[in-house]
């Protein structure tokens, strides 16, 4: 004889030797001798499961009790990984593309520069004896195209340095700090998180 505590338990399954029984408070059934598995099972709710031994002739009790109540596991959080501060971020961008424009004028700059030197030797130098012999207008354009290309090369060093800056800017940038309610066995609490 099998005896259910709940045979009224919503979505209650019984399965007696394998077999799927509708649930009642008294189930009198007759199996052949041997083992026979008992079990039952509901939505939230932990299973219960036995088995009992039949010799022929003879009869086999079984209780099944109120099923219990499976704890509500906590959800499992899937967070979104932290994003970096934006606040460094955006320095780390304007730098970084500050410097990739004073690099852009630093070689338009020297480009000029090029260019003038070229063009001075051309019309107003000529080479004596392995040295560049000028008139006065060349020399003082040969001297400006120097002194351009002097500029053009500290505003590549200079446009290098602020694009390697922002650069070191990014990667540094510290994750963005968190706030997160914390519930532990015996404890409850807040979070706070940060991280590089």
């Amino acid at each position: 004889m099998i005896k259910v505590v709940e045979p009224e338990l919503a979505g209650l399954e019984l399965r007696i030797a394998g077999e799927t029984v509708a649930p009642a408070r008294e189930l009198e059934l007759r199996r052949e001798p041997g083992d026979i598995e008992i079990a039952a099972s509901a939505p939230g709710r932990e299973p219960f499961a036995q088995v009992a031994r039949a010799s022929a002739g003879q009869r086999v009790s079984v209780d099944i009790p109120a099923l219990r109540v499976v704890a509500a596991s906590p959800p499992v959080r899937r967070d979104e990984p932290p994003r970096r501060d934006r606040t460094r971020i955006k320095l780390a961008y304007a730098t970084a593309g500050a410097g990739a424009a004073v690099l852009a004028a630093g070689g338009v700059l020297g480009v000029i520069a090029s260019s003038q030197y070229r063009s001075a030797v051309a019309d107003e130098c000529t080479e004596m004896a392995g040295e560049l012999v000028c008139s006065g207008a060349g020399a003082a354009r040969v001297e400006s195209s120097v002194t351009k290309a002097n500029l053009a090369l500290g505003l590549a060093i200079g446009g290098g340095v602020l694009v390697a800056a922002g650069v070191v800017l990014y990667v540094t940038a510290p994750k963005e700090r968190v706030l997160t309610p914390a519930v532990g066995s015996g404890s409850v609490g807040l979070l706070y998180s940060g991280r590089f």
